[in-house]
C-alpha cells in the first residue's frame, strides 16, 4: 500500500485512531518517505505529529458547569477502552477535581463499563449510582439516557461528544480538529520534513460547552 501511494506521488498521510479494541496496533509507516499527522492516541504514535481532543480540559469544563449548577456529587462514567484511547486523561482530571472538592482518593471512584454487555453495564451503573448517590454524571456512554429512565431521582448528565438534539455537554469540536490537522500536515509537507521528528507537535483541541443542540445543528 505504501509503495503504491509513494509511486503516485502521495506522501502526506493522516492516520486515523485505531478501533476501540483491547490491544490496538500502530500503523507501521516506512521511515523517510512520508509526512504524517495522526489523530492519536499520542502514546501510540510518539514519533509523529498528533492532533487530538483535549480530553483533560474537556472533563474539567464539564465538571465546572455542573458545579456551577449546584451539584456536589459528580460521577464519571466511560468505557474501559475509551480510558486507553484518552490516555486516562478523563480519569486524571476527574480525580484532581474530586480532591479539590474535598473528597478523598478512594471515594466517588469513576465507573468503567465494558460497552459490549448492555444488561451487565446497566446493572453496574445502577449499583454505582445508588451506592455513591450521584446527583450529576459526566458520561461518554450514551446508553445512560435509557438507564436513567424510570429512576425516581435521575442525575443530570453532561455528555462528551454531544450527539442528539436536547443533549447537553461538551462539544468536542471536530471541525477545529480537522482544520488543525490539515494545517499541520500542510506545514510538514511544505518544509519537506519527511520521516520521524525528534520533537513532534502535540496539539490538543479544546471543546466548548453547549446547553443543547438544535436539530439543525445536529443535522449539520
Amino acid at each position: 500500500m505504501f509503495r503504491v501511494l509513494y509511486n503516485r506521488g502521495i506522501t502526506g498521510l493522516f492516520i486515523a485512531p485505531p478501533a476501540l479494541s483491547e490491544n490496538p496496533a500502530a500503523v507501521a509507516v516506512p521511515p523517510g518517505r512520508f509526512q504524517v499527522v495522526t489523530f492519536g492516541p499520542e502514546h501510540l504514535y510518539p514519533d509523529y505529529h498528533t492532533v487530538q481532543f483535549d480530553f483533560y480540559q474537556n472533563l474539567r469544563l464539564a465538571w465546572s458547569k455542573l458545579w456551577e449548577r449546584g451539584h456536589r456529587r459528580i460521577g464519571l462514567l466511560y468505557e474501559q477502552r475509551q480510558g486507553w484511547r484518552t490516555g486516562q486523561a478523563w480519569r486524571a482530571a476527574f480525580h484532581i477535581e474530586k480532591l479539590e472538592a474535598g473528597w478523598t482518593p478512594g471515594e466517588m471512584m469513576p465507573l468503567m463499563v465494558r460497552g459490549d454487555a448492555a444488561e451487565t453495564d446497566r446493572d453496574a451503573y445502577l449499583d454505582w449510582l445508588r451506592r455513591d448517590r450521584y446527583d450529576a454524571v459526566i458520561s461518554s456512554v450514551h446508553e445512560i439516557e435509557d438507564w436513567n429512565r424510570g429512576l425516581e431521582r435521575a442525575p443530570e448528565v453532561a455528555f462528551f461528544r454531544v450527539r442528539d438534539a436536547g443533549q447537553q455537554g461538551v462539544d468536542i469540536n471536530v471541525e477545529q480538529l480537522i482544520r488543525s490537522a490539515f494545517e499541520v500536515l500542510y506545514l510538514e509537507m511544505q518544509q519537506s520534513l519527511a520521516g520521524h521528528q525528534e520533537l513532534p507537535f502535540r496539539i490538543h483541541i479544546p471543546g466548548r460547552w453547549v446547553d443543547s443542540f438544535e436539530p439543525a445543528e445536529v443535522a449539520g
